[in-house]
């Protein structure tokens, strides 16, 4: 699966920042990749379904407002969000969000 390209800018990430596998089925693999010019990023990922039915639930990273730092440094500033599941559970879905001006990473844990 792929997601959408954005531009290197918050409204891009914000816009197409979502990784979702189908019902039953956790993510496998995760990269981010580039275009050419390095104008624009994508993430490529791969989802394996489940033997059984998974549980899910959600979670959320600590909001912190990246509007403020330097665009230059934006994804350096992407790893200050800490996306951490349970033990033995493992991602489901991944989406950049923002919320009263500060943006963070929903996410869903499964087992």
């Amino acid at each position: 699966k792929e997601s959408q390209y954005s531009d290197n800018t918050l409204a891009g990430l914000e816009k197409k920042t979502e990784m979702i596998c189908d019902q039953n089925s956790l993510i496998t693999n995760l990269r981010m990749n580039y275009s050419a010019d390095m104008k624009a990023r994508n993430y490529k990922y791969s989802c394996a379904a489940s033997k059984t039915p998974l549980s899910c639930s959600s979670h959320n990273t600590e909001s912190i407002d990246i509007q403020k730092v330097d665009s230059t440094n934006l994804f350096k500033n992407l790893s200050d969000f800490k996306i951490k599941c349970p033990e033995n559970t493992g991602l489901s879905e991944i989406k950049f969000v923002k919320e009263n001006d500060k943006y963070k990473y929903n996410y869903k844990c499964c087992n």
